[in-house]
């Protein structure tokens, strides 16, 4: 889990830290506030990508801003998957540092406990770190392909569906092949028709 987020210089925000604890934490404010940009550092630390390059994010008069976060595996799993990213040995609730700088340039810099890592491993670790949900995901639920998805994974059948779904394509394969097949007899039983024709 997300133990601690600290933002500097980006957009609007100066310096801000801010503290989590465990179970649900809530962000309230006006419009405004700041709320959205606390998400969006969230994303940025996950390996989101900056718009402009990041230089525009950047808050103005600053060369920098940076994102950090501290987070705490438990979860034996989740560290066993963090550990196969990082390469490393997974141990369950030690402490990992993220952090995140965008540079005035247009470059950014990504370190994990203070090792240089790149955009693509932090992707990858974001995946297994936080679950980050917008006010329209709902709407995910409304689309059959997601309800098939969701029903065969709670069903156990998720690989029997990948196979079915191989076969099928593997059939349609094979039914285009056979009309391609099919089609060029009827072509040659044309041409033979009319070498015959013409023959007489």
């Amino acid at each position: 889990m997300l133990r601690e987020l600290h933002i500097s210089n980006l957009a609007v925000i100066e310096d801000a830290s801010v503290e989590l604890q465990s179970g649900l934490n809530v962000f309230t404010g006006q419009t405004g506030s700041g709320k959205s940009l606390l998400i969006g550092a969230l994303e940025l630390l996950l390996g989101g990508r900056a718009s402009g390059g990041g230089a525009t994010m950047i808050r103005p008069g600053c060369d920098e801003a940076r994102v950090s976060g501290l987070f705490e595996v438990r979860d034996e799993q989740t560290a066993r998957e963090v550990a196969k990213i990082l390469d490393r040995q997974a141990t369950p609730g030690e402490p990992m540092l993220i952090t995140r700088r965008l540079l005035a340039t247009g470059r950014s810099s990504v370190s994990i406990d203070g090792a240089p890592a790149s955009a693509t491993m932090l992707r990858e670790l974001g995946q297994h770190l936080v679950d980050i949900h917008g006010q329209h995901d709902q709407q995910y639920l409304l689309r059959p392909a997601n309800q098939l998805r969701i029903l065969d994974e709670f069903a156990g059948t998720a690989r029997l569906r990948e196979k079915f779904a191989a076969g099928y394509q593997q059939l349609r394969r094979t039914r285009q092949r056979l009309g391609e097949l099919n089609e060029s007899q009827e072509t040659r039983k044309r041409q033979i028709e009319l070498y015959e024709f013409q023959a007489e």
